[in-house]
């Protein structure tokens, strides 16, 4: 027996045997065909389930499991968000994964942990009012989020992984960040030298801040112009907090009760003290570990630190004015000077007027007696202390050296300065001149009856005093300030010995600013020392202070403070060599 002859094919039908067929066997015999034809078709199906289960299938309208080119318009299922795993990822999948945002609502004080479906988002909104400092936790994957904290209340949410560490986010605020697998990071970026244009923008550090941080236009503000208020009521010592001394401007108010001090923080830096404290006792302005400086009261000035000890920043304390203002009720008759003065060393206004020498009495270092005062007066006292100029005369005791130099004129012959120092050398001169002593700088004369310095500009004037005394020019002082002198609103004095005095006006200066001013002429070596009272008849009725600086060999500067913001004009007087 033989088995039927089949070949792969699909047959197109199956032969049914006919009632004229006859019976017979064999290939090819009609009684087999049938059969046949089901043979063949079993083998086509084998056929292609066997290419099917090996991966060699190659029908177009279907793709092979190994690395199948997919056409058209292909479908999958969209796996859930956050899914990390080898399931192909639909255009829905990736669009929420970095595009999608989640909104969660984290209100109150507990921790709250995202679902891998919930940190699969690209965003995170969390809404809310928190009544603690919160986490969010979020699954320890590689990912990157916006995160955006929209939440009330005055707590903290920070985002981080179970047992990594984490990114706080501002309310209000978005951050971009993102996680490495154990912690959660701030995204940042490797810029350098970027060139900005446009009017770009930075947050505004704390005042107080000596950081890397931008510092923005308000911060600069803060720390060149901004006021902060300390209040130093009491008798401990206060410390400014950052906010407080990140300013340039320090107003110090309360009542005292005893000396205190005031604690600068332990960097370089410079301020305005402003001391408008009461009470009748000090506050020294200094470091924790060095020394300081004593705030006049009622004025501000200008200190600086060098992160150890605290000066005066216009001059040393050595040769420093001390400018005491008053506003006392009428009829004051004493002045008491905090600190005490140099007596000899005080002069006083009142009311904008230079009070004379027998106006007022300063001669126990502490108190200054005035004439009773009207209501609305007020006076200044300022004290200085005893300095001394390079090349300068003393009043009395002093050793002068070199030729006496005087006045420009036309000598001639034995014409000069000569000294007169007895009634005998004056008779000499009428027989001998010879036996005059020529005038040397540092010799004492002893004047005595019609003794003194004469200046005989010309021979005949010396053969005058032969015949007539009264023909000879007596020297007065005021020739030796010939040509060194500019007298009127703003002008100066040269003296001598080589101090010079200044003087002037400035323009309308606004409250909490400064304006410069221009010296009538360039001191030759320095300015020693400036001070400037108001002029303003708004100024005269309301509390104000000034602090001056001498910026310059040529120019100062006054900063004005009026406790209602009127601006005010000063006038300025200025010392130096």
């Amino acid at each position: 027996m033989a088995n039927q002859p089949e070949v792969i094919n699909y047959d197109v039908g199956v032969y049914q045997l006919e009632i004229t067929d006859p019976v017979d066997g064999g290939a090819g015999a009609v009684s087999n065909a049938p059969l046949l034809n089901l043979a063949n078709r079993t083998a086509w199906l084998k056929k292609h389930v066997d290419d099917l289960e090996s991966g060699n299938f190659k029908m177009d309208w279907a793709a092979p499991k190994n690395s199948p080119i997919f056409t058209g318009t292909p479908v999958a299922p969209t796996p859930s968000l956050g899914d990390n795993s080898s399931k192909i990822a639909t255009t829905a999948f990736v669009q929420l994964t970095v595009s999608g945002s989640l909104t969660k609502n984290v209100a109150g004080g507990v921790n709250v942990s995202l679902t891998q479906d919930e940190a699969g988002a690209g965003s995170l909104i969390f809404i809310g009012l928190l009544t603690a400092n919160i986490a969010v936790i979020v699954p320890s994957v590689n990912k990157c989020w916006t995160v955006s904290n929209q939440t009330t209340g005055p707590f903290t949410l920070t985002v981080k992984t179970a047992a990594g560490s984490g990114v706080t986010v501002a309310q209000g605020k978005n951050r971009e960040i993102w996680s490495d697998g154990v912690g959660v990071l701030e995204s940042t970026n490797d810029f350098t030298d970027a060139a900005l244009t446009g009017a770009p923008t930075a947050p505004t550090a704390a005042s107080g801040d000596m950081s890397t941080k931008v510092a923005s236009t308000g911060f600069v503000f803060n720390a060149t112009d901004g006021m902060s208020v300390v209040n130093v009521a009491g008798s401990s010592n206060v410390t400014p907090s950052p906010l407080q001394y990140g300013c340039a401007i320090m107003r110090l108010t309360g009542a005292l009760t005893a000396n205190i001090s005031l604690i600068l923080p332990s960097q370089s830096g410079q301020w305005v003290l402003d001391n408008q404290s009461s009470g009748g006792f000090n506050i020294t302005a200094r470091t924790a570990a060095g020394v300081g400086v004593i705030l006049p009261s009622g004025l501000a000035v200008v200190v600086y630190s060098d992160g150890v000890n605290v000066a005066f920043a216009s001059s040393s304390a050595a040769k420093s004015f001390k400018v005491s203002p008053f506003s006392p009720p009428a009829g004051t008759t004493a002045l008491t000077i905090v600190g005490g003065y140099t007596v000899g060393n005080v002069i006083v206004e009142k009311s904008g007027a230079m009070s004379q020498q027998d106006e007022f009495v300063a001669s126990d270092g502490a108190t200054v007696w005035v004439t009773p005062t009207n209501a609305g007066d007020k006076l200044t006292v300022y004290s200085f202390s005893t300095f001394e100029v390079a090349n300068a005369v003393k009043k009395s005791g002093d050793v002068m050296s070199g030729p006496l130099i005087g006045p420009p004129s036309a000598t001639e012959g034995n014409a000069g300065l000569i000294a007169l120092s007895t009634t005998a050398q004056a008779q000499a001169l009428a027989d001998n001149t010879a036996a005059i002593t020529p005038l040397k700088l540092g010799q004492v004369i002893a004047l005595e009856s019609r003794q003194g310095l004469v200046q005989l500009a010309t021979t005949a004037q010396a053969q005058a005093l032969l015949n007539d005394t009264a023909a000879i020019t007596p020297l007065k002082l005021a020739r030796a300030f010939e040509g060194n002198s500019s007298l009127g609103t703003s002008g100066y004095q040269k003296l001598p010995s080589g101090l010079i005095i200044q003087w002037g006006t400035t323009v309308s200066v606004a409250s909490g600013s400064f304006v410069g001013v221009n010296f009538p002429i360039t001191f030759p070596t320095a300015g020693v020392q400036m001070f400037a009272t108001v002029t303003t008849a708004a100024a005269l009725t309301e509390s104000y202070s000034c602090a001056t600086e001498i910026f310059s060999p040529a120019i100062g500067r006054v900063y004005h403070f009026g406790s209602t913001g009127q601006p005010a004009v000063y006038r300025y007087f200025v010392i130096g060599y």
